[in-house]
Order: C-alpha cells, then structure tokens, then sequence
C-alpha cells in the first residue's frame, strides 16, 4: 500500500508539473457545443473524446486571472477553473427503455 501510495503521489506531482505533458503528444478532445453560463461571465462547454464518445461538461469563467512564470508554465489564481462532470457516451441504437431502468406509476 504504501508503494502504491508513492507512486500515486509521484504520478501527481509529474502531471501537475507539466513535465509529462511536454513529453508525450496529448490527443485533442473536440469542442461540441458552447452554452450560457448560470451567471454573468461564465460558459458551459461540451467537449467529447472522439476515441471513446465520453462527453464532459466545463462550468468556467470566462476571464481567470493568471501570471505567466519565465519557463512558459501559467499559474491560475484559486477557485477560478470551475468545474467538469463527465459521462459515457449514448448507448448506440437504444430505442426501448432498459430492464434496470426505473419504472414510473400512471
């Protein structure tokens, strides 16, 4: 456990370093749709993962403060970058209600 705690933690301080993202080509998810935000300068966005049809959904300001450091890396000022909630894709071709789907009354 501990090992697996390490690693985890040394996989976090890579990605959140930006070294890993320099060193390995990222593929790009494709920007969906564009809606109005809940409230005065904010956005929802819908971008999906064209290899697995997963849809995630970006709450976020539309201006974020920032500071460019010397090395190229940008650092975001705290509680600026909104949130994502993602969910996988449609079920292709399913036009009847599941088995498992919850029956309503009339």
């Amino acid at each position: 456990m501990q090992y697996l705690r390490r690693g985890l933690m040394a996989g976090g301080l890579l990605l959140a370093s930006g070294a890993w993202a320099q060193t390995q080509p990222l593929p790009p998810m494709k920007l969906d749709a564009q809606f109005r935000g809940v409230f005065q300068d904010t956005v929802i966005q819908r971008w999906v993962d064209p290899q697995t049809g997963v849809m995630c959904y970006l709450y976020i300001p539309v201006k974020v403060p920032n500071q460019q450091q010397p090395d190229g890396l940008v650092i975001y000022g705290a509680n600026t970058l909104g949130s994502l909630s993602c969910v996988p894709p449609p079920a292709q071709g399913r036009s009847e209600p599941r088995d498992d789907a919850p029956k309503t009354r009339r």
